[in-house]
This record gives structure tokens, C-alpha cells and sequence, in this order.
């Protein structure tokens, strides 16, 4: 990670509260007018701060891309993992589990949106270092599919040759939802989006596969 971001703040709450809302209004903002398109006064503006007191907060525009990299690198597999440590094993199966890990992973999705439009465009304005840390955060989400795919064909509820590429599959069907809304949002709910989608997925590794209809 690059060096600490620079505050003059000892509240480590207000610094953390202010910092989310800094890197959350600059996430929209960036994600529409690109980071060289996006003035800090714009950024103030839109976060309702003067100018002047966004810097007690931050040293300079590039430490909010390192906020929005520490942001969304906490969001993602926390949750999921959550998730699958409060699940009922007992009452429920491994397709359950990943019925459900799904619809979150997707509505998270729909959550950082701007972010994660943001990064597609934008990646190469990260330092090394953040670069790594998205590129990894992702291929975590990737691996905790996999894993849960696994764990399905050992149980023999799945059947596929590829764990990963699934795994893969589900990561960009969340993604597809932020950075293709374009075309998404008029067609389909997010409700709708991910109820096809899972139907799509599970129709392709269901151990007893049949020649259904997705829709």
C-alpha cells in the first residue's frame, strides 16, 4: 500500500466518516467525468464541504483513489463470508448457499456501481500497489465461487469441468449489472436480473442436467 493519507484530525471516527463520504461522492463523480475531469472544488462541492476543510481529511486528490481502492477492497468478500458463516448447513444445501451468495454479491454490486465503473475506466491512474490490492480483491471474490463450486460437486449437487470459469462467470454477471446499466436498467429489476441469472447459472452445473428453458 502507498504511504498513510495525510489528516490533521485526531478523531479516527470523524476521519473515517468524513473520508467514506469524500471517497463515495468522488466515486460518482470521477466515474462520470473521468479523474483528470474532476476538480477538487467539484468534489467539495458535491460532498457539501467547503474546500478548504476536505484537506484536513486528505493531502491531495490522488490519496481519494486510494480511499476508493480501501473501500471497495473491504466490501467485498467480508460480507459473502459472513454470509456463508451464519448459514445453516443443517436445513439447507450447498445450492441454497450459493443461490443466495449470489443475489448479494449482485445487489453489492448495484451498491458501488460508480466505483466500480470507475475502476474499469480508471484503473491505470492507480498507483501499483492499489492496482494489485483491486486486481486482488476480485480474484478473491473468484476463489470464494470457486471453492463454493467445489464443495457442490463434491456433495454431488454440481457437475461442471471448470470451477473457476463459473466462478469467473458470476463475478462479471455482478459486475455487468454496475458498468452496463446502460442496457440492463431498462430491460430488467435487479430482482428480475438476478433471478435469471442464477437460473442460468445453476441450469449449466446442475448435476442432472436437462435441456430446460432458462425463461
Amino acid at each position: 500500500m502507498p504511504q498513510k493519507v495525510r489528516t490533521y484530525i485526531d478523531n479516527e471516527t470523524l476521519v473515517q466518516r468524513k473520508r467514506e463520504n469524500i471517497a463515495n461522492c468522488a466515486a460518482q463523480l470521477f466515474s462520470t467525468n473521468g479523474f483528470k475531469g474532476t476538480t477538487m472544488r467539484q468534489i467539495a462541492t458535491d460532498c457539501g464541504q467547503p474546500l478548504g476543510s476536505i484537506y484536513n481529511y486528505i493531502g491531495s486528490k490522488r490519496d481519494i483513489l486510494h480511499l476508493i481502492c480501501e473501500n471497495a477492497s473491504r466490501k467485498w468478500k467480508p460480507s459473502l463470508q459472513n454470509l456463508e458463516d451464519q448459514y445453516d448447513y443443517q436445513h439447507g444445501s450447498i445450492k441454497d448457499l450459493l443461490s443466495q451468495c449470489i443475489e448479494l454479491y449482485i445487489k453489492n454490486s448495484e451498491e458501488v456501481k460508480h466505483e466500480n465503473g470507475f475502476f474499469d475506466r480508471e484503473i491505470r491512474n492507480f498507483n501499483h500497489e492499489d492496482r494489485r490490492t483491486l486486481l486482488a480483491s476480485q480474484a478473491n471474490i473468484v476463489s470464494f465461487f470457486e471453492d463454493l463450486l467445489k464443495r457442490g460437486i463434491e456433495s454431488g449437487e454440481f457437475k461442471m469441468s471448470s470451477p473457476v470459469l463459473v466462478a469467473h462467470n458470476i463475478l462479471m454477471a455482478g459486475n455487468n449489472w454496475g458498468e452496463r446499466r446502460w442496457f440492463l436498467y431498462p430491460r430488467f429489476s435487479i430482482d428480475e436480473y438476478i433471478r435469471l441469472q442464477v437460473e442460468i447459472i445453476f441450469i449449466g452445473i446442475r448435476a442432472d442436467k436437462q435441456p430446460d428453458s432458462v425463461v
